[in-house]
């Protein structure tokens, strides 16, 4: 008689295991799906991809305020020079063309953060990302941190996979090349210094690694020196940074508003990946207490307990230092090294582990019932999408790029994602875009103006991207406030800056500058030459509809005389609201302009 028992059980399990990685394939696939319609979400990333564009002559990028640009070009340089091959291939899609190619990277990186530092299996290495929702949804839009952290992930990966001193030369290069592309990342140096070391045989071992890493870091920032030495000094990198962050506005909240802030952040970065990381950290900790009951002294027991230390501690310090700075979710992309981990241990434990080996000695009634909960956790985050974050509990900074806000991630938004990238960022990119073909076309002269920090970076980025060349303008009326591209054809565009970056008080900044120079600017430019990139034209508040400029029939925001007396008003009421009389409105105007032009170049 045939042993029908052995041949039904048998392939249970490899079904079983091919129907898991078909669904976590599918699911993924559905999550990242939005990167097909990736877009800039704020002005550094305009910004950066213009810089890419003017190298290596980057004395023209920022005429008015040379602050902005030595720091988006010191925070990030080889981010800069990494696009700008991307940007004389295909000018404006440069930082779109990076990220196709920083993708792959990434999430390979986080991955194997998984599967070598928490030892969890391959599918849960791969599953995490579903309950991480920051690793899929930086891939939205363009950002830095994604290639900066898939350099740092690698760098771990090759520390935890490869023991030999060329690996170790290998670690310090890619290292070297993260940081080169995002100054944060000198936060995980202590991390990776510690995890280099915690296999070492001898001191001598772990000192020849060290000085390994150390000869490979040095050997790409070397090479970069070749490039620009200053932006290879990482000190001095270090100083600009720190000289522009003190200056940002957004430091002024109190201590308990900052980390309120940082809950919500963190919240749309993890979402439901919270309970898996904290699993896996609990897990974690009981492999660690349980292998200390057999060490054997206590230079034994310190390895044992490196791991568990890192991987759970680490996130703290880095979190120390950086309180207060997560004005986005994406600012947790450098924690991804131990917090990936984590959350693959928790999901191996509790939900790919018991679904691999749903109890077949319970009746078939049974084993459905556990299969069908243990998926049920695999899917939370479909059936549950979005739970909105209550600004009356965890307030978030009026960012941009903060919409739409969920507590649970908004990996599963992809819809809501599309609708509002698009509404925010890729009709605003239309316009502009339209907007200087004509300009082009027309082979005219205008003053075009940028009410803020967004608009003006785009119109900037879109200038370069379309041909146009930044020229040194001195004398005249808009020298002060303007800066002036000329294209091949004849066209010139005057980009009328409404908004001065970094300082507080920027209602303030625009007001005076705008009482200061823009309305002499503008005044010089023939009334039908003179644009507003949206409806709300200079100092126009995005809630009084009733102020807001109206578009012609080619779609354009011309700006009137009537409009400029408009607009003239509304900045010396404002200026009066700070305090100042009605007589000195355009002396205090002039004062502010005059010390941000001191604190800014």
């Amino acid at each position: 008689m045939p042993n029908t028992g052995t041949s039904a059980v048998a392939p249970t399990l490899p079904r079983r295991e091919i129907a898991l990685w078909v669904a976590v394939t599918a699911l993924l696939a559905l999550a990242v799906s939005p990167v097909l319609t990736r877009s800039h979400v704020e002005g550094f990333t305009y910004f950066t991809e213009t810089l890419s564009i003017l190298l290596p002559d980057l004395s023209r990028a920022d005429p008015l305020w040379s602050l902005t640009r030595d720091f988006f070009y010191m925070s990030r340089p080889g981010v800069i020079w990494a696009m700008a091959p991307l940007s004389d291939l295909s000018p404006g899609n440069a930082y779109d063309l990076l990220m196709w190619l920083a993708m792959p990277v990434f999430l390979s990186g986080v991955i194997l953060a998984g599967r070598l530092a928490g030892g969890a299996s391959w599918l849960a290495s791969v599953a995490a990302l579903l309950l991480l929702p920051i690793a899929v949804e930086a891939n939205f839009f363009t950002n830095d941190n994604l290639i900066a952290g898939g350099l740092s992930l690698w760098t771990m990966a090759v520390i935890l996979g490869r023991r030999g001193m060329a690996f170790a030369v290998l670690a310090g290069s890619l290292y070297s090349l993260a940081v080169l592309c995002r100054l944060d990342q000198v936060l995980l140096a202590p991390f990776f210094a510690v995890l280099a070391i915690l296999p070492a045989p001898s001191l001598r071992w772990a000192v020849a690694r060290w000085a390994a890493m150390a000869v490979g870091f040095g050997i790409v920032h070397g090479l970069f020196a070749l490039l620009d030495p200053q932006a290879a000094n990482l000190l001095f990198r270090i100083a600009v940074v720190t000289e522009a962050d003190g200056m940002w506005s957004r430091d002024t909240v109190t201590l308990a508003l900052m980390i309120l802030r940082d809950a919500a952040a963190a919240l749309m970065a993890f979402g439901l990946g919270l309970p898996a990381i904290i699993a896996g950290a609990v897990v974690l900790y009981a492999r660690a207490r349980s292998a200390a009951r057999h060490a054997s002294g206590s230079v034994d027991g310190l390895r044992i307990w490196a791991m568990p230390l890192l991987l759970i501690g680490y996130p703290f310090v880095i979190y120390g230092l950086t309180v207060g700075k997560y004005y986005d979710p994406r600012g947790f992309i450098t924690m991804l090294p131990m917090l990936a981990p984590l959350a693959a241990i928790g999901l191996d434990r509790w939900v790919i582990g018991p679904l691999r080996r749903a109890p077949r000695a319970a009746p078939a009634a049974g084993r459905s019932t556990w299969t069908a909960l243990m998926a049920a956790l695999l899917l939370l985050p479909v059936f549950v999408p979005g739970v909105p974050i209550l600004p009356a509990v965890l307030p978030l900074p009026a960012e941009t790029e903060n919409a739409p806000p969920t507590m649970t991630g908004r990996i599963w938004y992809g819809g809501a994602w599309r609708d509002w990238q698009e509404r925010e960022f890729h009709q605003h990119d239309r316009a502009a875009e339209r907007l200087v073909e004509t300009l082009i076309a027309q082979q005219a002269e205008a003053a075009v103006v940028a009410a803020g920090w967004n608009e003006d970076r785009r119109l900037q980025n879109v200038l370069a991207a379309q041909g146009f060349e930044p020229l040194e303008e001195t004398g005249t009326a808009c020298a002060p406030v303007a800066e002036l591209w000329s294209h091949p054809d004849g066209a010139r565009v005057h980009l009328v800056r409404m908004h001065i970056p970094f300082l507080r008080n920027w209602v303030l900044t625009s007001a005076s500058l705008y009482v200061a120079h823009g309305a002499d600017c503008l005044r010089s430019v023939p009334d039908d030459r003179r644009f507003a990139l949206d409806p709300i034209g200079v100092l126009v508040t995005r809630n009084d509809d009733a102020e807001r400029l109206s578009a012609d029939a080619d779609g354009h925001f011309r700006m009137t005389d009537d409009d400029l007396e408009r607009f003239a008003e509304r900045a010396g009421n404002t200026i009066r609201s700070y305090g100042a009389e009605s007589d000195p409105v355009a002396a205090t105007a002039q004062a502010v302009v005059r010390r941000a032009r001191e604190r800014l170049n």
